[in-house]
């Protein structure tokens, strides 16, 4: 290496003598001359990166930069091709002159710049002049055969080893610092390139890529990396070198390369020209591509898999199609075997319960009795059974539905009760109600669903409590717009339930108690049915309860209020308000209950629970001179019993308080007659409506309510067994059409008792053979019948009447009570509807339904049935005086404020007809209905009755005929009360 550097040494100084000798080492002019030159280049480089990249402010501060590291530059700047200076430094403009002849020289340099092979303006450096000397001389020559000698050794040697290969461009600063530092920051790889195609410049974006470090990358040849392609690649046909060749800029080129792991890049190669056009290196830049084809191979595995999953889906929807079609078959099988159980079932139970029914009702001996009754409650708790197991098939099947419509909610709730309350009394239990005084009245919801969701706790709760009491209480939970969200609990003293059986006892087939050995019956589907009920009215249901100490059931209901509807008020009367009043009750809830009742219509209440304290409150108040105007006295008070008190306070007290008895919901001839003998004149059934306690209260005083309300005090359907059904009041000529012996003998013995002639077919081919040779009032026609059934039946008669013949209304009686029975015999073109078991008043409503107010006769003389008949005198005198004990001076007085009040009312509903105000209609019509009810003409009761249905239902356009003839039975009445 010595002899080398030695050798080399005497080499350069041979050729320097020489060249000196020969006059071919540059001047110092020329030197600088060409330093000045590079330096201009490098600018040019810088600018152009920045151009290309939009940083004007990077392009100015790069200029400024340079020229203050370089003395030798008076001002720089960067013109654009139009002739217009967009960076200056040093106040270029006022030192620059344009050079009349070329545009560089040892003191004034421009270099063009141009982007993308195109043309964009130059760079202008405007350098101090140089000195005068020119060539070098031998101070010169002298100085740098010393270098030669000094440091030949040293740099031979890295001359030698790695400065041909690897040359440092930031020794000439080729690449100012700022630019480096500027292509650091951008996110793609920067490579500038020489002409020779090796790397004068690599950002750290490019470095990271290959995986080297920026200063290794320095020297090498860029076509030296591990380039992959897909083909054969020569070195020419790289991008780079494509960019020199040709001189234009190379898009768009895709490599591979092998460095920090297998790399896929995108090139884009500038060319970098000199002034005179020529390429003096190349500005290349390289985006990663890696990760984007990583996303493409990714999404191609999730699109194969969701492929796959597409095949899935598809087969599965074709497994679901199959399963569903075979579900939807079992389910109309299921929906078949129900209605033809429905039917088998309900078609001897109609039989059973009918004719037991009919045999109750006649004479029999108390053990025929016994038996009898014992018939009825098994085939009751059988038909319970049945409906609860068809009202679950609905469930199940998703068309269980609700109908709302306006109904009285009280006369709702009470009226259920009292068909318990026989129940709850034989099981020696009180059944209470307290009804909170915010609660509406009038309401629209499923009264229908409401009534299923009490009745079922309620019997619940006597089935599963010994002693004591139920109370039914509802209150307003939460009030919005034109809604109400009801609460109501049923609170029992029985057996309890434990704490893990709470949520159980909800759940389809299940009961707290589900051992061989239970004590209690029923099927485990009430509460879920109670449940789903619930759910349907936009409410829940729950239950607390503690073992041996009593249950509450919960349950909400969401139910809407009419828009005109008012508020409730307690019915009162003026005669009434501020008295005091005793109740003498053992049950304290009971008392509380009645107490608030008698709060709200203006009373003063006190309670007691035994009879000889109340005896002595009676004679305290008397001694006080302020005695009690009331005695409400509960009839089967413990130990003395409530007739034995009151009789005691009939012997015993001069002032005798009016006395009000309440009666238990059973044998109730004898505890009326009980009252009669003791001349009591007001007495009331538990569970009672405010309205019938007023009715009782005021009959008790004497006292006639001038609002004319209904004076009798009407008994139960609990009460007595009348003898014979309820009479329709028209007699009617009906068909029965029905296979089965045993309900043609049921329907003929029920139709009969209400007065009406009975022809029976045993099939529908037998019933259009009956219509050819006569015609009927009504049809009753059994759906399900071989060889023709009821609807085809109904069908060919409805074909035959369009040829002319009269209508003749048809009412279906089928025993499927399966949803959508009652649609399909009304879209059958039939009239009305009747299920099995029939029941008298399920007849009676049919009939009203479907017979006009005037039936057409059917014999060859045209006449017309009458559905009223009145006697030749309006009034039975007798009764109404009666119904005043007697006194005519108060009856005299009532038909007075009845004529008073009476016309009132009649302007207040004439003034609603004329405004169609059905609202008003409806009020007034139920007003006078309750004021000519007490005076006993059913006839003009019947016809006020019609108006108040019709304003019920909100279409008075028919109402102005039968309140015409009400009017004028209303003036033939009143001229027979003015004789009295």
């Amino acid at each position: 290496m010595l002899r080398i550097s030695i050798g080399f040494v005497g080499i350069l100084l041979v050729v320097m003598c020489s060249a000196l000798s020969l006059g071919l080492v540059p001047d110092q002019h020329g030197a600088t001359t060409l330093g000045r030159k590079n330096l201009c280049e490098a600018m040019a480089i810088h600018c152009s990166v920045a151009i290309q990249q939009g940083d004007m402010a990077a392009l100015e501060a790069g200029v400024k930069a340079i020229c203050k590291r370089n003395p030798d530059i008076v001002s720089a700047g960067i013109r654009k091709s139009d002739g217009r200076l967009v960076v200056g430094a040093g106040n270029h403009a006022d030192t620059w002159a344009e050079p009349a002849g070329e545009p560089t020289s040892g003191s004034q340099m421009r270099v063009p710049i141009a982007i993308r092979t195109q043309p964009w303006g130059a760079l202008e450096v405007q350098f101090r002049p140089q000195s005068a000397a020119g060539a070098w001389g031998i101070g010169s020559f002298t100085g740098l055969t010393v270098f030669v000698v000094i440091g030949g050794f040293g740099l031979c040697a890295l001359f030698l080893q790695s400065v041909i290969r690897h040359i440092d461009p930031r020794q000439a600063k080729v690449v100012p610092d700022r630019v480096r530092a500027t292509l650091n920051t951008i996110a793609e790889g920067v490579l500038v390139l020489d002409k020779d195609q090796r790397i004068a410049l690599a950002n750290d974006a490019f470095a990271k890529t290959v995986g080297l470090a920026p200063a290794t990358l320095m020297g090498q040849k860029i076509s030296e990396l591990a380039w992959v392609a897909d083909g054969e690649i020569q070195p020419d046909d790289y991008p780079w070198a494509q960019a020199i060749h040709e001189g234009k800029t190379e898009m768009g080129f895709i490599l591979g390369l092998n460095g920090n792991g297998k790399r896929t890049l995108s090139v884009n190669a500038a060319p970098i020209n000199a002034d005179d056009g020529t390429c003096k290196g190349v500005l290349a830049t390289f985006d990663d591509m890696t990760p984007i084809e990583n996303k493409n191979a990714e999404l191609v595995r999730t699109l194969r898999r969701l492929q796959q999953s597409r095949t899935k889906i598809r087969k599965q929807k074709k497994d679901l199609e199959v399963a569903k079609d075979s579900a939807e078959a079992a389910n109309r099988a299921k929906s078949e075997f129900l209605a033809n159980v429905s039917h088998e079932i309900r078609t001897p139970m109609n039989a059973i319960m009918g004719l037991t029914d009919i045999t109750l009702e006649t004479p029999l001996h108390s053990e025929q009795r016994e038996y009898l009754e014992l018939v009825k409650a098994s085939a009751d708790s059988l038909m319970s059974v049945i409906n609860e197991i068809l009202d679950y098939s609905k469930i199940e099947s998703g068309k269980f539905k609700l109908d709302p419509v306006e109904f009285a909610f009280r006369d709702c709730v009470i009226d259920s009760l009292k068909l318990l309350a026989v129940r709850a009394h034989r099981s020696g239990l009180e059944l209470l109600c307290d009804i909170a005084p915010d609660v509406p009245d009038i309401l629209i919801g499923d009264s229908v669903r409401l009534r299923q969701v009490l009745i079922n706790l309620v019997g619940n709760a006597i089935k599963f409590t010994k002693t004591g009491e139920i109370v039914v209480r509802v209150r307003v939970e939460r009030r919005s717009d034109g809604a109400l969200l009801l609460l109501v609990a049923v609170k029992d003293t029985g057996i309890g339930i434990p704490a893990d059986k709470l949520k159980a006892i909800f759940e389809p087939f299940v009961q707290a108690d589900g051992s061989t050995t239970r004590n209690y019956g029923g099927t485990g589907l009430g509460l879920t049915i109670c449940a789903h009920l619930a759910e349907l009215m936009h409410g829940k249901i729950w239950a607390e309860s503690e073992l041996g100490q009593g249950s509450t059931f919960h349950f909400t209901a969401r139910v809407e209020t009419p828009a005109s509807a008012q508020g409730w008020a307690a019915p009162t009367d003026a005669m009434l308000k501020g008295q005091s009043v005793l109740i003498v009750d053992d049950s304290a809830t009971s008392a509380a209950i009645l107490a608030g009742a008698l709060h709200e219509m203006g009373l003063h209440a006190q309670a007691v629970s035994d009879p000889a304290l109340a005896l002595e409150m009676i004679d305290r108040a008397d001694r006080d001179q302020a005695p009690f105007a009331i005695v409400l006295i509960d009839a089967t008070l413990p130990g003395i019993d409530g007739f034995v008190l009151a009789r005691h306070l009939r012997e015993r007290h001069r002032t005798d308080p009016a006395i009000v008895m309440m009666l238990p919901p059973v044998d109730r001839k004898t505890e009326v007659a009980q009252c009669q003998e003791l001349g009591i004149k007001g007495y009331i059934a538990k569970p009672y409506k405010p309205a019938d306690l007023l009715k009782a209260l005021l009959k008790s005083c004497g006292i006639v309510q001038s609002t004319g309300t209904d004076m009798d005090i009407n008994l139960s359907e609990a009460d007595t067994k009348t003898s014979g059904a309820p009479k329709a009041g028209v007699a009617l000529k009906l068909l029965l059409v029905d296979d089965n012996p045993f309900n043609q003998k049921v329907g003929v013995l029920k139709l009969q008792r209400q007065g009406h002639q009975v022809t029976v077919a045993g099939s529908g081919k037998e019933a259009l053979a009956f219509l050819e040779k006569q015609a009927f009032d009504i049809i009753f026609m059994d759906m399900h019948m071989p060889e023709m059934d009821g609807l085809e039946a109904t069908a060919r008669i409805r074909q035959q009447e369009a040829g002319g013949k009269p209508r003749t209304p048809i009412i279906a009686m089928t025993a499927n009570a399966g949803d959508g029975a009652r649609e399909q015999c009304l879209q059958g073109g039939m009239d009305a509807y009747v299920a099995k078991p029939i029941q008298d008043q399920d007849l009676l409503d049919a009939i009203a339904a479907v017979v006009p107010t005037t039936l057409p006769s059917r014999d060859p003389t045209p006449q017309s049935i009458p559905t009223t008949t009145a006697p030749p005198t309006l009034v039975d005198r007798a009764k109404i005086l009666s119904s005043v004990g007697g006194s005519l001076p108060i009856l005299r007085q009532l038909i007075a404020e009845f004529r008073e009040d009476c016309g009132k009312f009649i302007d207040e509903l004439a003034r609603g007809l004329e405004k169609n105000d059905c609202m008003a209609v409806h009020g007034a019509a139920h007003t006078l209905k309750g004021m000519v009810s007490f005076f006993g003409v059913s006839g003009l009761t019947r016809l006020i009755l019609d108006v108040e249905k019709m304003g019920a239902k909100g279409d008075c356009s028919q109402a102005r005929d039968p309140f015409t003839a009400f009017c004028r039975e209303l003036a033939s009445m009143q001229a027979e009360l003015d004789q009295i």
